[in-house]
This record gives structure tokens, C-alpha cells and sequence, in this order.
């Protein structure tokens, strides 16, 4: 018995040791406990452990002629009691030899750290290097052509906690210099319009961009491009023609030359530089205003049009507030971007009306209340405004989940015996599946919807500048059903968005290369009339439906530049027109085709139904009949769509 006891003693003792041995063992550094980064790019991934150098890059470190940082940071592992490294720096085809922590006879490479002691104070291992120890290139010629390679090698002894024989390994970061021009792009030419220039050239295989440089002056092809100075850039990603607009003026001679970069980022020399003059064109809103001086157009933003004018002191508050706060982020930036977009036409037709303009400073007192706030408020004020909007938000999502609740006890009721056992005896005798559920409340419908549509009134310059072109308008559309029974009576709203583009024309006639567009914003309210009886009561599974209503478009033109047009008047090419439409139509019930699918939508979501349907649209977008009006109308289009009924 007692020498069964010792036995299991000593098994005990061997097991702890091996136990305690295990995790340290497991836990030795290897080459992968490393990263490794550097200063010549600060902005690498230190997993990478490499980095490329093109030329405008080598060019900079040549130029400025310092030392940089390497910095290996160990991530994982445990080092033993004898671990020890060395830092060896190799380039071109100089050779180290990597199995030893000291400079050895056959070493042709810089050993900058020999032989020291490796623990975790001396973590993270540090080396600074001059650049010239880095690479060849001694000035900035010596940049060009470049294919050579430079490594930083960080070498370690680690023999673990058993410290038996010791197990070499090497970290290495390495720079690439990759610094040989791609081929020029060839046969470049140019056409200038009035406010911009077409640039096209053959392609070179294996480039990852192109930049157009030009200027009003001269410039030579053997200058390399980033050497130019004076001289504008486009950049074309992945195309061999372009359209440059950034600073073009009209009658105005262009030297123009196209440089190719490859995927490092290295620019070839400079095509043959070319040249061309810009010319007057007009676009569409000067032609059409000079056929039409009766047209009205023009805008001034929401603010000032509510307020009345640009110095006020309620605008003054809100610009402060756009340039101090929303232009510091990038939401706030993009929101104001949509609002120069969107905003200019409405601020036209609130600025003559003088009862809109009171409902415009009505709806903006709570963002000037804000805006206040913020530039002048407190801390504990803006912080009390937000938690009340949090609260806000907070009650509605509960007001909604609690619908959502109401809808699914409807759709789920409580199973009483009596139901499991005629749902039993359904399945037992192969009967369709029986259902005691009541569909959710239904009085919501959202539509999708696209069609072609000409604004067909608008006379031989729509034609001469857009020809017969019949862009896609994409429109959404939400209905309130405030009647059910033979049918469904609603009030719904859309918006809907058209766009169509062309060539501005020459004195001459002829067609430049500036593109001007014409784009429309329409806003419909309309009552709905849905004769859905015979899918509700015979399972026929489509309806038909008639909308009519109210609506007003707001409308812009946009010259070569990419602005909002003027005429020679100093008119602005945007604006709104009121107007009519009437809507007929046909839809297929699709929860015919999948019944399950569509129950399922009813308990998941609570959609009740989905529809596809086509529609007949005539519209009368024209003031009604006023002879200044932008006529936007169209005679007779169709609509596709998918409607969902909630």
C-alpha cells in the first residue's frame, strides 16, 4: 500500500512538471510573434512587413536626406532566460548570415546590433537608419529604373525555458523599389467646348490610372510630371478618354498631355502635348430662355427666401451654423451637399409666395433653435435637447413595437383544444392546411415604381438638345387608405426624380463636347380609388385602380461645368411648375402565386399583400395654362412597379 502510494506521488510530481513545462513551451517566439513597421510609411500595415517605394516617393527620401525608424514589436510568445538577437541590414545583393548573431567573414551586409540580450524590456527593438543606408539611389536621377531590394533583418536566438539546443529564426522587413516608368500614353487629343475639354489616347496595358495635365500655358513633354509646376491635373481612373472641367475657361487656348500610373503608383513621362481652343456654346436653358424670355426661372436658397434676404440675421445664424459645425463631419458635409442640390428650385417658389414664406420660417424655427444651441448654448443645454429627441424617438419606437404586438396576437391567437384538434384532423385526412388567423390591420400602401417620360411640351429645343430621349423616372409612393369596403379610397404622396442629358450646341449649330442637362423633381398628391372586391371575396387575384391629383415639380438645368445654368440675362435655369395628373392601372395579387411566402410576410413584417401592376400616367405639369410656365407635361406614359400593403 505505501509503496502504491509513492508511486502515485511521483506520477503526481511528473505530471506538475510536464504541466508546468507545457505552457511555456507552447508560448515560445517564433518569426510569426512578430510585426514590424517603419517610418519611411507610417501608414503601413505592420503584418506586412514590406513595403514598395515608387519613384515621386523615392524622390522625397532622397530629398530629404534622413534617418528613419524600423521598430519590431513582439505580439505573442514568452522568451526563454538566454534569448538573445541581432540586427543585420542587407541591400542589393549583399548577403548575411542570418544563422548568427555576430558579423561573420562572410558578411557582406551592415550589422547594426550584435549579439544582445532579448526580453520583454527590451521590447520593442528599435533600429534607426539613414536612408542612403537603405538603397543605391544617392540623388534624385538615381531614382529612375530602380528594381532593387533592401532588408532590415531582425535575427533571434530563443532556446526556449528547457534551454536546450537554441532555435534560430528571422523576422525580415523588406523595402521595394519599384521605380520604373510605365510606357507614355499615344495618339492624345483634345476638343474643347466652353467650359470644358474631351481628352481620348490609345491605353497602355497595365496601368492603374491616367492623369490629364494642362494649362493656359506652355509646358514641355520632358519635364517629368512631377516636376511640373503651374500646371493643373485630372485624373482618369481605368478609361482612355475623359472630360476636364476644373478651371476651364472659354476662348481660351489649352496645352494638354496624359501621364499613365501603374499600380504603385509611378507616372510614366509625359505624352506629346497637344493643344486646343474653347469656344462659345450654349446649353439647353440659353437656347430655351431665348425662345421662350417669357419662362420663369431662377432661385435663392430656403433660408434667405424665407427670411427675404441674404444679410438677415436668422440666415446669418444658419450659415454660421452650417460652416462651424455640419461642414466639420462627413454626414454634415453630405447634407449639405443634398441640400445645394435639392433645395435651390423650392427656394424660387417659397420666395413669391408670401404665406409659403411664413410656413418656411415656421418650419425652420426649430433648426435655428438648434443652431442657436449649438453656437451659443451651453453644454448641459445641448445635452438636454438631444436626451428630449432621444425620448422622442424612444416613444415612437414603442408606440410602434406595440402595434407589432397587436399585429401578431391577431395573427397568432391563443390555440385553444378545440383548434389543435381540427388542425389535427386536417392533417390526419391530407386536407389543405386550415388557418384561424386574421390577417394584421391593413391600411398602408408603398409603391416602386419606373417608367419612361418626355416632357413632350417643351418644343424643337428639347428636341434639337435631347432628340427623342425618353428617360427612365423613378418614383415612390406612400398611401394612407382611409376607406374599406367595395374597395379602398386613400390619400397618397410621391416623389419622384427624371433626368435626361445631351451636347450643348456651337454658334454654328453643331454639337459641342459640353454636356448640359435637364432634370425634374416631381411631388404628386393624389387621391386613390382601389377596386380590390373580387380579390377579397372570389380570390380573383388582381385590381384595378384610378389616382388623380395634385402636383408641383421643381426643375434645373446644369451647363458644361456641371452649375446650375444661366442665360445672358443672368436668369438661373431652375425653377417650379404646378400642375395635374390623372393614373390608371391594373395590378396582379402576388401572394397568389406563393401563399405561404405571403403569410409569412404578413407575421414576420406585416405586410399584407404584394403586387406587381403597370399604369397609364398622363400628367399636366404647366401652371395650369400659364403662359410663363416651364412646361414639363407629358401626354401619355406607363409605369411598372411592385406595391406592397401593409
Amino acid at each position: 500500500m505505501k509503496a502504491h502510494l509513492i508511486r502515485l506521488s511521483l506520477t503526481a510530481v511528473i505530471c506538475a512538471s510536464l504541466a508546468t513545462f507545457a505552457t511555456p513551451l507552447a508560448a515560445q517566439t517564433t518569426a510569426t510573434s512578430w510585426q514590424a513597421s517603419s517610418t519611411l510609411d507610417p501608414n503601413i500595415d505592420a503584418t506586412a512587413k514590406e513595403l514598395t517605394i515608387n519613384i515621386a516617393r523615392c524622390r522625397a527620401l532622397v530629398e530629404a536626406n534622413r534617418d528613419y525608424t524600423f521598430t519590431f514589436r513582439k505580439t505573442q510568445g514568452t522568451f526563454g532566460s538566454r534569448a538573445r538577437y541581432a540586427i543585420k541590414v542587407a541591400v542589393g545583393n549583399e548577403s548575411c548570415d542570418k544563422n548568427s548573431l555576430s558579423e561573420e567573414a562572410g558578411d557582406t551586409c551592415l550589422t547594426e546590433i550584435a549579439d544582445q540580450s532579448l526580453d520583454e524590456s527590451t521590447v520593442p527593438i528599435d533600429v534607426t537608419l539613414a536612408f542612403h543606408r537603405l538603397t543605391s539611389a544617392k540623388s534624385l536621377e538615381d531614382c529612375e529604373n530602380l528594381t532593387e531590394t533592401s532588408y532590415v533583418h531582425l535575427i533571434a536566438q530563443d532556446p526556449g525555458v528547457l534551454e536546450t539546443d537554441p532555435k534560430t529564426y528571422t523576422v525580415t522587413f523588406t523595402n521595394r523599389f519599384k521605380t520604373t516608368r510605365p510606357a507614355a500614353p499615344t495618339n492624345v487629343t483634345a476638343n474643347g467646348g466652353e467650359s470644358s475639354i474631351a481628352v481620348s489616347w490609345d491605353g497602355v496595358s497595365g496601368i492603374e490610372n491616367y492623369v490629364v495635365y494642362y494649362s493656359a500655358n506652355p509646358f514641355d513633354n520632358s519635364t517629368r510630371p512631377e516636376d511640373l509646376v503651374g500646371v493643373r491635373s485630372h485624373t482618369a481612373r481605368k478609361t482612355t478618354s475623359t472630360a476636364v472641367r476644373d478651371g476651364i475657361t472659354v476662348d481660351t487656348t489649352y496645352y494638354l498631355a496624359v501621364a499613365a500610373v501603374d499600380d504603385v503608383g509611378n507616372e510614366s513621362m509625359l505624352s506629346p502635348v497637344v493643344t486646343t481652343v474653347t469656344g462659345a456654346a450654349d446649353d439647353f436653358w440659353e437656347r430655351y430662355s431665348a425662345a421662350n424670355p417669357d419662362v420663369d426661372g431662377g432661385f435663392c436658397f430656403l433660408a434667405t427666401a424665407a427670411w427675404g434676404s441674404y444679410q438677415e440675421p436668422h440666415v446669418q445664424v444658419l450659415r454660421r451654423f452650417r460652416d462651424t459645425f455640419l461642414l466639420t463631419h462627413p454626414l454634415g458635409e453630405a447634407f449639405v451637399t443634398l441640400y445645394y442640390e435639392l433645395s435651390p428650385p423650392a427656394a424660387h417658389f417659397i420666395a413669391q409666395h408670401p404665406t409659403l414664406r411664413a410656413v418656411t420660417r415656421t418650419i425652420l424655427w426649430p433648426l435655428y433653435a438648434f443652431a442657436i444651441l449649438c453656437l451659443y448654448g451651453s453644454t448641459l443645454g445641448l445635452f438636454a435637447l438631444l436626451l428630449t429627441m432621444a425620448l422622442t424617438l424612444h416613444l415612437l419606437h414603442r408606440i410602434w413595437r406595440r402595434r407589432r404586438q397587436r399585429r401578431a396576437a391577431m395573427t397568432h391567437p391563443n390555440t385553444t383544444p378545440r383548434r389543435l384538434a381540427a388542425l389535427a384532423t386536417a392533417a390526419l385526412l391530407c386536407l389543405p392546411a386550415l388557418t384561424y388567423a386574421q390577417e394584421s390591420p391593413i391600411d398602408m400602401m408603398l409603391e416602386l415604381k419606373m417608367g419612361p417620360y418626355q416632357p413632350d411640351q417643351l418644343g424643337s429645343v428639347y428636341d434639337d438638345f435631347f432628340g427623342d430621349a425618353s428617360p427612365l423616372l423613378f418614383e415612390i409612393e406612400l398611401d394612407y387608405q382611409f376607406y374599406r369596403g367595395i374597395g379602398s379610397l386613400a390619400v397618397g404622396g410621391s416623389l419622384a426624380y427624371g433626368s435626361v442629358s445631351g451636347n450643348a450646341r456651337t454658334p454654328d449649330d453643331e454639337a459641342s463636347i459640353d454636356e448640359t442637362s435637364l432634370s425634374w423633381l416631381p411631388l404628386r398628391l393624389a387621391l386613390i380609388y382601389r377596386f380590390d372586391y373580387l380579390m377579397q371575396h372570389f380570390n380573383i387575384p388582381f385590381t384595378i385602380f384610378a389616382k388623380g391629383g395634385l402636383d408641383y415639380a421643381f426643375w434645373w438645368v446644369r451647363d458644361g461645368a456641371g452649375d446650375i445654368a444661366q442665360n445672358d440675362a443672368g436668369k438661373n435655369g431652375s425653377g417650379g411648375t404646378f400642375g395635374w395628373h390623372f393614373c390608371l392601372g391594373g395590378a396582379f395579387l402576388l401572394d397568389w402565386l406563393a401563399p405561404d411566402m405571403a403569410r409569412s410576410l404578413d407575421v414576420e413584417w406585416g405586410i399584407n399583400h404584394a403586387y406587381i401592376f403597370a399604369e397609364f400616367l398622363y400628367t399636366r405639369l404647366d401652371d395650369f395654362g400659364a403662359a410663363t410656365a416651364f412646361d414639363l407635361s407629358n401626354t401619355g406614359t406607363f409605369q411598372i412597379g411592385l406595391a406592397l400593403e401593409f
